[in-house]
């Protein structure tokens, strides 16, 4: 035997792969055994385990870890460059045995052929049926939104309804409450006309004429003469008189009032002498009508005037208080004494007997 090593070759060991053509034997084996066979070993009883004892033993091998390549290769070597195995596991993983015959793989084949077939048929009529559903389905939620829609505009209306009504009703109380206040002040107009002929704030005018204007926020305003308004031709004297004539015409007005009280802050600031006699003899007449006067004052020569105007029916009955600054910085009364009553015999002349 004549054993000559070929170029290029490698060590061979047990994962080394071999590229070899496939002979005529290869194919039945192949086909008798499509799983392969179990990992080949030599024994000491083969001809390449002899004649590789005998080369090692006589020194011919170059060193230890050469061995003499024979003929014999693993049967899945061989089944790989033909891709068999590839195709075995093709076949187990779609759940059939490796060793399951071709004829029965065809007639399975011709089956799920028939099956696709039949698959194709009736997926139109899947995918019509599945958009029936579908459309049903959608128009079921565009009747319940259109439902919904409807709902929503019919509570619309109800709230606009009620809006409406609740404008007119609005509307309707604005309306009686202009009306109300018209109405009473055309009840106190007579009296507000006689508070101002008493007051006399302006020598040429009067009569006075009163006008409500604005909608939302009522304005009262005061016309004199060929409807002027007297807040550009009175100045703050008489315009100040001419609202003591408003407020003390509101206040007796007042039926529902249970007070009889007039309360007055220094009523005559920036009036002059001549309106503050008439003024003076006004709260004197309010007096001699049951009403109780409150007035304060700054000018003493006032308080002294409105003190012999208010008439006094008997002692204790009116008063009048003089406040001061006390040692510690704040108001106290200072002086405080009754107003005595006029005696009746005053004005009367004792040797004619006549009033003088």
């Amino acid at each position: 035997m004549i054993i000559k090593p070929r170029e290029g070759r490698a060590i061979k060991n047990k994962n080394s792969t071999r590229v070899i053509p496939l002979v005529g034997v290869s194919f039945d084996a192949m086909r008798a055994f499509p799983n392969g066979f179990p990992t080949y070993r030599d024994s000491d009883a083969t001809l390449s385990a002899t004649v590789n004892k005998y080369l090692r033993a006589n020194g011919l091998m170059e060193s230890d870890r050469h061995v003499m390549y024979s003929l014999r290769h693993s049967f899945e070597d061989r089944l790989l460059p033909a891709g068999v195995a590839a195709s075995t596991k093709a076949i187990e993983e779609l759940g059939f045995s490796s060793d399951t015959d071709r004829m029965v793989l065809q007639t399975e084949l011709e089956q799920l052929s028939s099956q696709v077939e039949r698959l194709r048929t009736v997926l139109p009529e899947l995918d019509m049926s599945r958009l029936a559903t579908s459309l049903e389905r959608a128009s079921n939620a565009y009747a319940k939104e259109h439902e919904r829609d409807r709902e929503a505009e019919r509570t619309l209306s109800r709230t606009r309804q009620k809006e409406a009504d609740a404008k007119e009703l609005h509307d309707s109380v604005r309306k009686a409450s202009n009306d109300a206040l018209n109405q009473r002040l055309d009840r106190i107009l007579p009296l507000i006309t006689e508070l101002y002929a008493r007051l006399r704030p302006h020598p040429n005018f009067q009569d006075i004429k009163y006008k409500i204007r604005g909608e939302l926020r009522r304005h009262l305003s005061f016309s004199v003469g060929d409807d002027i308004n007297s807040r550009f031709v009175y100045s703050s004297g008489q315009r100040r008189a001419t609202g003591l004539a408003f407020l003390i015409a509101v206040n007796f007005s007042m039926a529902w009032s249970r007070w009889s009280s007039i309360l007055l802050d220094d009523p005559v600031q920036h009036i002059d002498d001549f309106r503050s006699v008439h003024l003076a003899e006004l709260l004197g007449k309010l007096v001699s009508e049951g009403k109780q006067v409150i007035c304060a004052v700054e000018d003493p020569a006032l308080a002294d005037l409105i003190s012999r105007k208010v008439p006094v029916s008997g002692s204790g009955v009116a008063k009048r208080i003089t406040l001061g600054i006390g040692e510690n910085g704040r108001v106290v009364v200072s002086n405080q004494s009754d107003l005595v009553p006029m005696r009746p015999s005053v004005l009367v002349d004792h040797q004619s007997t006549r009033a003088v």
